[in-house]
């Protein structure tokens, strides 16, 4: 026979077994609707393989020093890292009790740095373009080769790219992102299957934990500045402030081929330096020759 799904009302859909029944922590027993699956009668049943004790050893070292600091957890869908399909994951926030469950019941947990939080995850997808990163409280991935840092920072959420701060989402092309904005990454003690060539590409060693989410270490979570940032991200962003600096003074200027005069009208971009886009004393000039 195949499972009984079951929607518990307010935080989503759980696979369980005929007349289960699940009690999350401070809210007691809730109603639950059950909902029959649309699954072939034939098919195995669910191998779960994800990890709530890891997740609750990882919960453990993430707030240790921060006792303060309440993580956003919201549940993904089974062997994915996408988010459940019921509400946006933004409206669907859970307690560390409650992401335990999930895990229980073969569910992911994703963990959200947002921008009134002090959390900064650097989501590094390419060892060798990123070097060596600040020390800190990390997660290997599924593939047993990217890694998620977390941090913790005391920088302002930046309003835009041109400002100097940790706490911004920075994409490189392919070397990684700082997540710091309404951005996530699927936490410790989840798994999403990895393909056969994926496989094949994990060493022998720690084939047995394709798939999974796991610690690298136990160190506590540091704090990061925009300044520890590693350098690719930075590059990125400073790349991305000179695409749009440029971008502008074309537009402004594809009628006239110098300044506009002073006054009202002229546009503050005609004032910046180098400095003001990169924080090196050079000409701006320089990079749009």
């Amino acid at each position: 026979m195949g499972h009984s799904l079951w929607l518990y009302e307010g935080d989503g859909v759980s696979a369980l077994e005929k007349d289960d029944k699940v009690i999350f922590p401070e809210q007691g027993e809730e109603k639950l609707t059950k909902v029959e699956p649309q699954v072939n009668a034939s098919e195995p049943k669910l191998s779960i393989r994800t990890d709530p004790e890891e997740f609750k050893k990882f919960h453990a070292l993430l707030t240790r020093d921060r006792p303060d600091y309440q993580p956003f957890y919201f549940p993904l869908n089974p062997n994915s890292k996408d988010p459940m399909d019921n509400k946006s994951w933004k409206a669907n926030r859970i307690t560390v009790e409650q992401a335990a469950k999930y895990l229980e019941m073969g569910f992911n947990i994703g963990i959200a740095a947002t921008d009134t939080d002090i959390l900064v995850l650097m989501d590094v997808d390419d060892l060798e373009k990123v070097g060596t990163f600040k020390p800190t409280l990390t997660v290997i991935s599924r593939k047993r080769i990217g890694k998620h840092g977390y941090y913790f920072t005391k920088d302002k959420p930046a309003e835009t790219i041109f400002e100097d701060s940790a706490k911004q989402n920075i994409a490189t092309e392919n070397a990684g992102e700082i997540r710091a904005k309404w951005q996530y990454v699927v936490g410790a003690g989840s798994y999403v299957p990895v393909s056969p060539e994926e496989l094949e590409r994990i060493p022998e060693t720690d084939r047995a934990n394709a798939g999974r989410y796991t610690m690298c270490n136990e160190l506590p979570v540091n704090e990061i500045t925009f300044n520890d940032i590693p350098e690719v991200y930075r590059n990125c962003l400073l790349e991305k402030r000179q695409a749009e600096v440029s971008a502008k003074i074309k537009k402004e200027s594809s009628n006239t081929n110098r300044p506009p005069e002073s006054g009202k009208y002229r546009s503050k971009l005609w004032d910046l330096t180098l400095e003001d886009v990169t924080g090196k004393n050079t000409d701006v000039l320089y990079f749009f020759q």
